[in-house]
């Protein structure tokens, strides 16, 4: 740990703690600043980032991030906890309000605060490999260091590693087997668990960890882009879903406003016939009941011409006796898909 040599000083009149920071063997890859810190700093830490260094208080709350020569670059006064061994691409863990969100060292808000934290010893993981293994509802959840959903976990994947050359090792009911980054299963041999349970955490808090709530049992989007198999051609809503906007997101809720798809996606339509269109960027995909991409993303916003033939479809993106419109063909005719994304005649024939 860093060990702290607690000064008081007068400044103008004003008391001020200033601190001189010694640095122990095990953070010999961080530079603590040669300079007296003055101010509410009471305790500097190194990072996994050796030019970026954390300051606390006393008791472990955060306050802010610095640079090598003791200059603040971010304020974290906001924030319950943060991870600072596991500041890794530009990404910190932070905790607040009990969610998870990632900052980077500017104190930008890159990932937003719509995860738990993690059933581990450790809350948060690092981004690895361009990837960050994440927690939300009882479910595994893989995003990417932009934070875009990539793919969601069923509720008995119990472990996922972290990623390491582009594959990482999940275990579900007992199995162990390789994923890629895109969350599908490989043939490849799974690499050894890593992340099972990590004891040695450098959490900086100002409260103990708290149990994850667990309010209804939201379910994510599944961004991957290989679509579910076995997709029937009859489908009938079985519950009513309804489409709810948060933080600029789009997810949906149930009658009971109990939330049911994570708000992730960028424009969505109502269910019918069991599938919702969405919207990340600028193509859209479909969904089914329990937010698995049924049709991957693939169709443009700027695709859908109203003023093109036939007339029936007469609203795009929203299935109808088993077909959607969702573009426009050569020639500008409509185009027309069905459950199984296939181009289908857009008029129903009896």
């Amino acid at each position: 740990m860093t060990t702290l040599k607690p000064l008081l000083t007068t400044l103008g009149g004003i008391f001020a703690i200033s601190a001189i920071l010694y640095a122990s063997p095990a953070q010999a890859n961080c530079t603590l600043p040669a300079v007296k810190l003055s101010g509410s700093f009471e305790k500097i830490t190194c990072t996994a980032d050796p030019k970026t260094l954390l300051a606390s208080t006393a008791t472990g709350k955060p306050l802010a991030l610095l640079d090598d020569t003791g200059t603040v670059l971010a304020d974290l006064s906001a924030y319950q906890a943060v991870l600072p061994m596991n500041f890794q691409a530009n990404l910190l863990p932070v905790l607040k309000n009990n969610k998870v969100g990632y900052i980077d060292r500017q104190g930008r808000v890159i990932i937003g605060f719509d995860y738990d934290k993690m059933p581990t010893d450790d809350w948060a993981r690092a981004a690895s490999d361009e990837r960050i293994i994440t927690y939300a509802n009882g479910r595994y959840v893989i995003i990417s260091t932009i934070g875009r959903l990539i793919r969601t976990f069923a509720p008995s994947v119990s472990q996922i590693d972290d990623y390491q050359a582009g594959q990482a090792s999940v275990i579900q009911d007992g199995q162990q087997f390789s994923i890629d980054k895109n969350g599908n299963r490989t043939s490849k041999k799974p690499l050894m668990m890593l992340v099972a349970s990590t004891a040695n955490v450098s959490s900086v808090s100002s409260q103990p960890p708290t149990k994850i709530a667990q309010a209804g049992t939201p379910t994510l989007p599944n961004i991957s882009q290989t679509p579910i198999a076995g997709i029937s051609q009859q489908r009938s809503n079985t519950r009513t879903l309804i489409k709810q906007q948060q933080n600029g997101k789009w997810g949906f809720v149930d009658e009971k406003g109990v939330l049911q798809v994570l708000y992730a996606f960028d424009e969505v339509r109502d269910y019918t016939e069991g599938l919702a269109a969405v919207r990340q960027g600028e193509l859209w995909g479909f969904i089914d009941e329990k937010a698995d991409l049924v049709i991957p993303f693939q169709f443009p916003q700027s695709g859908i011409n109203q003023g093109i033939m036939p007339i029936n479809p007469r609203e795009s993106l929203k299935f109808e006796h088993g077909r959607a419109w969702v573009g426009s063909q050569t020639g500008g005719k409509k185009l027309c898909i069905n459950i199984k994304a296939e181009t289908v005649d857009c008029l129903v024939r009896y």
